[in-house]
């Protein structure tokens, strides 16, 4: 009879854009109004222009905050998955993105990882006639 192993194993988040985890501030904080998506948080460089346009604001705000069929919003499991993380790996590096890494590691109080870019998709050629 072979016996149970128990793994620790971390739990590590992979996120695609450090600059959008940002934006979202402090973890632990309040809902995000709808207001608060259309300009920059205050904890953004100034020189950040991050910010929702008002029409995709009020999809994200109504989508992220929507209770769904498994009786969890998408926010909420975010911050879930967030919260029991010990490390955030993000699709970047730090020539592209360093200033927004860093914030994210202070805001989060994790580890943050840039793994790299992702691959740029290859675009298929085509010839003059279409073919």
């Amino acid at each position: 009879m072979v016996g149970l192993v128990e793994f620790t194993l971390p739990l590590l988040d992979i996120e695609l854009l450090s600059e959008a985890l940002a934006f979202f501030g402090p973890h632990g904080a309040t809902k995000l109004s709808l207001e608060s998506l259309a300009v920059p948080p205050e904890w953004l460089t100034s020189s950040s222009s991050t910010a929702y346009q008002r029409h995709k604001a009020i999809t994200f705000h109504a989508d992220a905050y929507k209770e769904n069929a498994s009786g969890i919003s998408r926010g909420e499991r975010f911050a879930k998955v967030i919260d029991a993380s010990q490390a955030v790996l993000f699709h970047s590096c730090k020539e592209i993105e360093d200033e927004y890494l860093n914030l994210c590691k202070k805001l989060l109080g994790k580890a943050v990882f840039p793994i790299g870019l992702l691959p740029i998709e290859k675009q298929e050629r085509r010839t003059v006639n279409g073919s």
